[in-house]
């Protein structure tokens, strides 16, 4: 029995980025250089040009900046898969079903692992979110669609596994620890889960497992909210001709403008002509200039460009507790100082979701944060100082362990799929 070849993959298919792992009967491979550049890690991204030919990962980024920003940029689009009234886009006058979309993704990474490992492998496990939606039936469309997409990139045997139970098996070895609470805060989903080892210590029993749709990117819609978008007309105040009254910007634009995902829909027909009349209202001169700015964001498609500078400067804030966060662009020029306090303020409602549903795992569980004897923490937001902060006091700081950011999940997934396969 050949026990090296592969029988299954698993892939952690996430919101900003996406890794696969070859799994044979002897073991789980590292995570597979499946980038152009040779790296593991790859973005979750997808961009058509005006002739609809899709690139992925860090090239459809350099198609994106060779085509002056000109095609359809798609970043995020696993946020959209609960969403019942999101079915897909239109892109130059053909119709993608998000389920096309992401199985193009994902057939792209199954094609360039097969190539890596010479082998066809037809059966994945693919991680999800705890929850994809405190709603069922959301929950449900969600893993179906995914499914779906997992099907129309050439797998025949398909499961799941929740992510923070995947990162469950990242821990120290030769640990004393039987309770274990992970948390496995990505860019999407911020994921929870206490689980119980038993005593071969490659098992667990699952105690409690709780999820919310905030975590990385909800930080950086927050600094956008607060921060950069007053520069594209937010607070604007404005009187439409022959009318007296005193007009804010409408609630649904300031909202779309908190995600790249979400700016997509703002470049409508009925919101270009909106501006433009504001452009044409009884407005202020800096207060025009800053609706021309938002007007060059959404036809010059700059959503992923200046949302990967808010990333930057989040990151910046993060370690050095300031950034300088600057955009210029024919039209455009932004200069903003950001401070920890600053960001912190701009995020409380953010923090509030991740502890309330960190706090909800625990009470399912029937266990308070002393009970745990280790505490295992993956996904980049776990370094955000405010959280990281407070799980070093809720839980004890001699409890936390770091695991890898990026591949404990894949991994997890991986030793789950030996399991299930072998």
């Amino acid at each position: 029995m050949n026990t090296n070849k592969i029988i299954s993959y698993a892939i952690d298919f996430g919101t900003s980025n996406t890794l696969i792992t070859a799994v044979s009967k002897s073991g789980v491979s590292q995570p597979l250089p499946i980038e152009t550049s040779g790296h593991a890690i790859i973005k979750s991204l997808l961009f058509f040009n005006s002739d609809v030919e899709v690139s992925f990962g860090e090239e459809a980024i350099q198609q994106y900046t060779e085509n002056d920003f000109e095609g359809r940029f798609i970043r995020s689009i696993k946020k959209f898969l609960p969403d019942e009234k999101f079915l897909g886009t239109n892109i130059n006058n053909r119709n993608f079903s998000i389920e096309s979309l992401i199985g193009s993704f994902l057939r792209e990474i199954k094609t360039r692992a097969d190539k890596h490992i010479g082998q066809n492998v037809e059966t994945v496990v693919m991680g999800r979110p705890a929850k994809f939606s405190m709603d069922n039936q959301k929950d449900k469309l969600a893993e179906d669609r995914l499914y779906r997409a997992a099907k129309i990139a050439g797998f025949k045997e398909i499961s799941f596994l929740a992510e923070p139970l995947a990162a469950a098996y990242d821990f120290p070895e030769n640990t004393k620890a039987e309770k274990i609470f992970v948390i496995d805060l990505g860019a999407g989903t911020s994921d929870f889960s206490a689980v119980k080892l038993l005593q071969n210590k490659t098992s667990y029993d699952v105690l409690a497992i709780n999820a919310v749709s905030v975590a990385g990117d909800a930080y950086d819609g927050a600094l956008m909210d607060h921060s950069i978008a007053p520069h594209f007309g937010t607070n604007v105040h404005y009187r439409l001709p022959l009318t007296e009254n005193t007009l804010k910007m409408p609630e649904d634009i300031k909202y779309r403008l908190r995600s790249p995902a979400d700016i997509s829909f703002l470049t409508r027909s009925d919101i270009k002509y909106f501006l433009d009349d504001i452009a044409k209202s009884h407005i202020q001169s800096g207060d025009k200039k800053q609706i021309e700015a938002l007007q060059i964001l959404l036809e010059d498609n700059l959503a992923y460009d200046i949302y990967s500078k808010i990333e930057k400067s989040k990151i910046e804030v993060c370690e050095n507790n300031q950034s300088l966060f600057s955009y210029i662009y024919p039209g455009i020029n932004i200069s903003e100082d950001i401070s920890l306090s600053s960001m912190e303020n701009s995020t409380i409602d953010v923090n509030q979701k991740i502890i309330t549903a960190m706090n909800e795992c625990l009470d399912q569980a029937s266990m308070s944060p002393k009970d745990f004897d280790l505490i295992v923490l993956t996904g980049g937001s776990c370094r955000i100082p405010f959280l990281s902060k407070y799980f070093a006091s809720t839980f004890s700081k001699e409890k936390l362990y770091y695991s890898s950011s990026f591949t404990s999940v894949v991994t997890g997934l991986g030793i789950e799929a030996k399991k299930r396969y072998s």
